[in-house]
């Protein structure tokens, strides 16, 4: 018997959680049929799935409030009836967001509910966490994300699945990664002996682009010759442009601007990637970051924060090198000897795509996201009705 998996996406844009949702599906294609609940008028998330040929949905957004309780529950009853029409077998939320959103309908269509949490969810308030008490089971992205989660989880409600990445797609080839950069170079106008550092993250608060700044301001004192390529959106979404604006005046207080390039949005990122000499990702917070993965893959050493789950992926001075959150002098002195101690590169990215090939591949992701979709399909039945009578008369009450 075929097995529908209802993926619930939240967000208006493309994202983290839509990318790990896209490989996702592609992971569990030929086990699974997935279909796409996308936020009505969220063009773009349906356009990246339907040009990967899934089948794709929209939802009216359905705001979680005891407030307005009636509409929250008549939204979930129409939402829980298009599962049943198109016979889902179980409802994936792709982050907490989407939990709040779907996992009530899914329990009124009598479905399990999935809910991956991608980031760090330190506080969840006792209204939010009534909602959440709908999922089955949460996935987590690392064990940090567990850990650090203001919603109490069972070891039999949750798992650790790390994330996993195509090797062929990202493999590391220095022949590939020459004639890349030649092209970078040329793309950018920058000179043939820029050596090049990297971060793939868009212009969002989260990400820590002032300690990048100020550690700037000490690595091209020391290395002139070294630019710094920034991808990732800028412009496409009104929360990055104001922030890209706050980056270019913390970029000039700090003298560095002209040594800072912007790409905006690319969707060539893993050739970009293959270009850059050093891998480099300053952020507040993290769960998983792919993109860790995919430099990793490609031999590029990498200089990280250490928060959340990146120690879990980057262990210090043997996959890569780590640095304090905010240390701007400790990632200054992390890159620069990258340049400064001859072997030092090439040493750490060999070692961290042979840990990416050892534990981070896409098999092992799509074997064991299929654990916890069979484990979830065999518990359906009584337990879950027994389960979701309670629910019920905690949310009527309420009306």
């Amino acid at each position: 018997m075929t097995v529908n998996i209802a993926h619930i996406l939240p967000w208006r844009s493309i994202g983290g959680t839509e990318h790990g949702t896209l490989r996702l599906a592609d992971a569990v294609a030929g086990h699974y049929n997935s279909t796409i609940f996308y936020l009505k008028g969220a063009s773009p998330v349906r356009g990246m799935f339907a040009h990967a040929r899934f089948d794709t949905v929209a939802y009216e957004p359905i705001i979680p409030s005891y407030r307005h309780l009636k509409k929250f529950l008549q939204d979930s009853y129409a939402l829980s009836q298009e599962f049943k029409r198109r016979e889902i077998d179980i409802v994936h939320c792709s982050d907490i967001l989407a939990g709040y959103h779907a996992a009530v309908a899914g329990r009124m269509a009598n479905l399990p509910v999935v809910c991956h949490v991608r980031s760090r969810y330190e506080e969840v308030s006792l209204r939010e966490a009534n909602f959440l008490r709908a999922v089955n089971r949460f996935i987590f992205v690392s064990q940090d994300t567990w850990r650090r989660f203001g919603f109490r989880v069972p070891p039999r409600s949750g798992r650790v699945v790390y994330d996993g990445i195509d090797l062929w797609a990202h493999a590391g080839d220095l022949g590939v990664a020459r004639q890349a950069k030649q092209a970078v170079l040329a793309e950018f106008g920058l000179p043939e002996c820029t050596k090049i550092v990297g971060m793939v993250a868009r212009l969002a608060p989260e990400k820590d682009y002032e300690t990048l700044a100020k550690a700037a301001a000490r690595i091209v004192a020391a290395h002139p010759h070294v630019r710094f390529l920034i991808v990732g959106d800028n412009s496409l979404e009104a929360v990055h442009r104001e922030h890209y604006q706050k980056v270019r005046q913390t970029l000039a207080e700090n003298g560095v601007a002209p040594f800072f390039v912007f790409t905006g949005f690319r969707e060539d990122v893993p050739r970009i990637v293959s270009a850059m000499d050093v891998f480099v990702l300053s952020t507040h917070v993290e769960g998983f970051p792919l993109v860790i993965l995919e430099a990793l893959a490609q031999g590029k050493p990498v200089v990280a924060t250490a928060v959340d789950g990146i120690p879990e992926i980057v262990h210090d001075e043997v996959t890569g090198l780590l640095f304090s959150h905010r240390d701007d002098v400790r990632l200054a002195a992390q890159v620069t000897s990258l340049f400064k101690i001859e072997g030092r590169a090439a040493a750490l990215g060999q070692a961290g795509r042979e840990w990416v090939r050892a534990n981070f591949t896409v098999e092992r992701f799509a074997t064991n996201m299929m654990n916890v979709y069979e484990g979830v399909v065999h518990s359906k039945g009584g337990r879950l009705r027994s389960e979701l009578q309670p629910l019920r008369q905690i949310e009527l009450a309420r009306i």
